[in-house]
């Protein structure tokens, strides 16, 4: 399990890190175009959480594995395209269109 840290003081989001490394290349991708988007995503026992990410904001991938895991380019697309939905990029539904799942604690 890998870690995304998206602000100074929020706790990190656990994530696999498959999905860790399609989620950096998406929002990597998306922040470089100045564009700002919510991240969504669900914690057991405290609910839905949401965060706006823009090009200020501090990201930070901290991934489990020595070698960061290969990405494919169609699920990177998919990302960055709920990036750009109204509800923006939600890890649940990340996790339910076939990426790999992130821990819900």
């Amino acid at each position: 399990m890998g870690r995304l840290y998206y602000a100074v003081d929020a706790a990190p989001i656990e994530v696999d890190d498959g999905l860790l490394a399609h989620l950096s290349v998406a929002m990597v991708a998306r922040l470089r175009s100045n564009g700002g988007f919510a991240l969504s995503w669900t914690k057991r026992e405290e609910g839905a959480r949401t965060a706006w990410i823009s090009p200020a904001s501090p990201l930070r991938f901290e991934f489990e594995a020595v070698r960061r895991p290969a990405t494919e380019s169609a699920l990177v697309e998919r990302l960055v395209d709920l990036s750009y939905s109204e509800g923006g990029l939600s890890l649940d539904e990340a996790a339910e269109s076939g990426a790999p799942a992130y821990r819900r604690r």
